[in-house]
């Protein structure tokens, strides 16, 4: 968590420009939940974080296709 906070600090620094992070989560998986309700959580509640960076949060899940 530490080494997205500081490479998201040097982008703003020296590009004053807004990071743009796509998050992919697959839904119901134990590891993607603990990130999110854990990792996620703590790097959005950062002050002025939305000046910083753009997040984006993909969910999807297991899926099946069938052609026929």
């Amino acid at each position: 968590m530490k080494i997205l906070a500081l490479s998201v600090l040097l982008v703003v620094v020296f590009s004053q420009s807004r990071l743009s992070i796509d998050v992919y989560t697959e839904s119901l998986c134990p590891d993607c939940m603990e990130f999110l309700l854990n990792s996620m959580t703590e790097a959005v509640e950062t002050p002025d974080i939305e000046k910083m960076v753009h997040i984006r949060v993909v969910p999807y899940g297991n899926v099946k296709r069938t052609y026929n």
